[in-house]
């Protein structure tokens, strides 16, 4: 990591192609923890899985529109 990132007040962007399989991915790792008691998530890390998990999903379902969208047109 660079300098310029230390200290910074904004958190790094990126892009996601797949937003659908990442979501997945996830959903499946969060499913996994939750079978398994001993790998219990804290809850600061159940929220910020969780978080992600709403971005994601959100991000599918702009995805699908633009998708739908251009198949109309």
């Amino acid at each position: 990591m660079s300098d310029s990132f230390i200290g910074a007040t904004t958190s790094p962007t990126i892009t996601i192609l797949n937003p659908d399989h990442v979501l997945l991915s996830l959903l499946s790792c969060l499913e996994l923890a939750a079978d398994h008691p001993d790998r219990e998530l804290d809850h600061e890390t159940q929220a910020d899985l969780l978080r992600l998990a709403y971005h994601l999903t959100q991000a599918c379902f702009e995805k699908n529109a633009a998708e739908t969208a251009a198949l109309e047109d």
